[in-house]
């Protein structure tokens, strides 16, 4: 039993031995999962859902040859309502800028790796076209669809996003943890859409479409003046009401009687940056606004202690 006592007493007691390097290594140790996300081959991880895209599987008649999924997806995506006038499932991608994803699906070699933001592009074109696909057909095919899931979802995991279903047919990627509340769905069909739109990746350098969405979002906050939010908060209210319209958001204000010369100074990197703070600060009114009532309970419940 000493012996026992004196191997545990060994084992957390500090070595003498130990060198600077040696205690830095220990300090230093990853797990297998911070691991696993910082060693995440994009273009390794698309070659294996193309594996499966591009398998053979024996037609139910013989004569029929075998069944592709890919190219059964390249034939449904002429039924696709979002395919806009692309004619195919290669034009469609090449249209999203996914040259790199195209060559990797015939074979060919790319000079340089597949990025997140492709990865991440390529996954929502591809669980949005399985789930229109899945919801007309049956058989192999479809359970092979699965298996294509299932493999995006397994790294979408590893990089801290997943797929969030906005409506029958369509899907987002988003970060976990991106979801909205109850009371902007209900305010407005397609806020939530814009709302988790404005995160993605995607999206960075596109101020035209961010432009957009924030009027959508500016609009919305009009509705929650008149719940008085104002009284809420007063002076972050009224700075973002002067802010949308005044910072080329619902109004142009770079020309003609509305123009703004601080706007000239901007570069787009830094107008994309203060377009950015504005999307913050809107949905902290949102929030604010479900919070409300929950803030007025507590302070109920302050008031009687």
């Amino acid at each position: 039993m000493n012996y026992i006592i004196k191997k545990i007493i060994d084992f957390f007691k500090p070595s003498n031995q130990s060198t600077p390097n040696e205690i830095k290594e220990d300090f230093m140790y990853k797990s297998i999962f911070q691991k696993a996300q910082e060693s995440i081959d994009y273009t390794n991880e698309i070659i294996k859902i193309n594996q499966i895209l591009l398998m053979r599987i024996p037609a139910h008649f013989r004569s029929l040859g075998d069944d592709v999924l890919y190219f059964d997806l390249d034939r449904t995506l002429k039924q696709w309502p979002y395919r806009g006038s692309a004619l195919s499932l290669e034009e469609y991608l090449l249209n999203h800028q996914l040259q790199n994803v195209v060559l990797l699906l015939k074979g060919q070699t790319i000079r340089k790796d597949i990025t997140q933001n492709e990865y991440l592009t390529y996954m929502d074109i591809l669980l949005n076209l399985i789930k229109f696909y899945n919801n007309y057909h049956l058989g192999s095919l479809q359970d092979l669809s699965k298996k294509v899931i299932v493999q995006i979802v397994r790294c979408l995991e590893y990089i801290n996003y997943e797929p969030y279903s906005i409506s029958d047919d369509k899907i987002l990627l988003v970060e976990k943890g991106a979801k909205l509340s109850n009371l902007s769905a209900e305010q407005q069909p397609n806020l939530e859409e814009n709302i988790l739109q404005y995160k993605l990746n995607s999206m960075k350098g596109n101020i035209r479409r961010k432009r957009e969405i924030l009027t959508i979002l500016a609009n919305e906050y009009e509705q929650l003046l008149k719940r008085n939010l104002h009284e809420t908060l007063p002076q972050f209210a009224d700075k973002l009401r002067h802010a949308v319209n005044n910072l080329d958001i619902r109004h142009n204000n770079h020309d003609g009687k509305g123009k703004k010369d601080y706007l000239s100074t901007l570069s787009s990197d830094e107008y994309e940056k203060l377009l950015d703070d504005i999307y913050y600060c809107l949905l902290t009114l949102h929030w604010a606004a479900e919070a409300k009532p929950a803030f007025q309970r507590i302070r109920e419940a302050l008031e009687k202690l």
